[in-house]
Order: C-alpha cells, then structure tokens, then sequence
C-alpha cells in the first residue's frame, strides 16, 4: 500500500505532486519512477520526480546519435581500427532499445522488461568494448 510520506525538505510526494486521501497524484507530464524500482518491504513510496516528455526526448537523441554514428562509421574510416562490428552491433542496440522506449513508454522499463533491460545493457556493454579495445 502507497502512502505519502514527508521528504524534508522537499514537499510530500515531490515537487510536482500532491497527497490526496493518503496518495500522490503527479502533476500532468509527471509521474512515478518505475525503473529499477525494487521495494522489498512491498510499500511503494511515490514521489513525482519523472519527467516523461525529458526521457522521451532523451531516446530520442539516443536514437539520433547512434544512427549518427553509424553514417560516420561508413563514412569515416580510422586506420588504426579496421573492426568495428562490436561499435556497429551496439549502436544498433541503443537504436532499437530507443525505439522501444518510445513506442511504450510504460512498459519498456529498465529492469522492469526483460528484452528492453538485455537489449539496453548489451548495446552499453558492446560500445564500451569496442571504445577499450
């Protein structure tokens, strides 16, 4: 069971909230981060503290970018790196993973699904090593 609990400093429920009959209503635009929320004592305390237009603009760019990328990878050849499957495999990821984020807003959460969670960590880790290696 939510309750609205006090933030000291802070308001209750955040600053884009408010507590009615012992819940928090989230302004419109706002609401209640859901990614890797694991409560393990089952209360859920609710702070309207997401913006859902920023993190969609977010993957948005995220988007942008790695198509960027990946012109820039067949267009601009280093000499020092002939391989760079692991760089094209990860933009692609970070590609799809944007895309389902958009599409479903609140379904493809960050440990919350599975496929966006896997889809998002293996494009990290996969442009992580091709910038190492």
């Amino acid at each position: 069971m939510s309750t609205c609990i006090e933030l000291w400093p802070a308001s209750t429920c955040g600053v884009h909230g408010t507590c009615v009959n012992n819940q928090c209503v989230c302004e419109d635009g706002w609401s209640v981060n859901l990614e890797l929320d694991f409560n393990l004592r089952g209360s859920q305390t609710e702070w309207c503290n997401y913006n859902r237009k920023l993190i969609s603009f977010l993957y948005s760019v995220l988007v942008f970018t790695s198509l960027l990328s990946i012109l820039m990878l067949f267009y601009v050849r280093r000499p020092d790196r002939t391989d760079n499957r692991l760089f094209f495999v990860g933009s692609i990821g970070f590609i799809i993973s944007g895309i389902l984020r958009i599409c479903r807003p609140n379904q493809a959460l960050l440990g919350k699904d599975p496929t966006f969670t896997f889809i998002i960590t293996l494009a990290a880790a996969l442009n992580l090593w091709a910038a190492v290696c």
